[in-house]
């Protein structure tokens, strides 16, 4: 988290969608899921078990489902609420067709958006030696880059004070 960000979250939903969810109730799951992680990624490996408890006390419904349909029919911002979509390292999987899928359907929920009723459009993609995570404002902002990592989020460098544009 960034130093400068001391604000008060108050999360009032959470959902998601994967075309292939993991049930991470499932302890076999839970074991490939776990096989994934390189032998000698011990704090990545802490940081997943983390997430696994936390997943475990705080259930999100993760539909099984692609976005391009998803986003555009479960995602409507609110007034007077952030609304968040967050995408990390999925851009490299999709082919051409797919990617235009998900910038048609990012612009379908930032059609809805307004000054009073954000979206927050944050995701983490490779992108020049790195992965970069950057966060557009809906309807009208540019994104920023906000950080970049190894994408296993294990050499994190936050840009504070020299976040810049994509």
């Amino acid at each position: 988290r960034p130093k400068h960000l001391d604000a008060t979250i108050d999360i009032s939903e959470r959902r998601a969608c994967d075309a292939k969810p993991i049930d991470v109730g499932d302890a076999r799951a839970v074991r490939r899921l776990q096989s994934f992680v390189w032998p000698d990624q011990l704090d990545r490996l802490r940081r997943l078990r983390a997430a696994l408890d936390l997943a475990a006390t705080t259930p999100v419904v993760v539909d099984a489902e692609r976005f391009s349909t998803w986003l555009v029919r479960e995602v409507h911002p609110k007034a007077g609420c952030v609304t968040v979509v967050v995408q990390t390292v999925v851009e490299e999987h999709l082919t051409p067709a797919t990617l235009q899928e998900l910038n048609d359907a990012i612009a379908s929920v930032g059609r809805r958006a307004s000054s009073s009723a954000p979206v927050a459009y944050v995701r983490m993609e490779f992108r020049n030696d790195a992965y970069d995570m950057s966060i557009r404002v809906l309807p009208d902002r540019e994104a920023v880059t906000i950080c970049r990592s190894d994408g296993h989020a294990q050499d994190i460098r936050w840009l504070e004070g020299e976040a810049r544009p994509e």
